[in-house]
């Protein structure tokens, strides 16, 4: 991730989600320790190491992030048709699941 990307997003979770540093852990190490463990897929102890902090601060600062960026994808991810008064073609052409949603049009 591009260092000015990764300010932006930093950024947007304080001003628009309540992402707030702490007096153990300021909020642009939170961001990075939550990106860091989903983007390598390491486990609470390599964080500890990597990040100098305990398995329970680095439990709560990922809990904490991962609340805030739930809120987040609440904003991001919507469907096209929020009433979803159409049926997808895919679901109308694929005739295994046609069945379950015929009357849904």
């Amino acid at each position: 991730m591009d260092k000015c990307v990764f300010l932006q997003l930093c950024t947007d979770l304080e001003n628009n989600y309540g992402l707030r540093g702490s007096r153990r852990m300021c909020a642009v190490e939170m961001l990075g320790m939550f990106v860091h463990i989903l983007g390598h897929g390491i486990g609470n102890r390599l964080a500890q190491e990597r990040f100098q902090h305990s398995g329970e601060t680095v439990s709560r600062y990922f809990g904490k992030l991962l609340d805030i960026v739930c809120l987040m994808a609440v904003d991001i991810i919507k469907p096209l048709d929020p009433e979803f008064k159409g049926v997808p073609e895919e679901i109308l052409r694929y005739s295994r699941y046609m069945p379950h949603f015929k009357e849904c049009h």
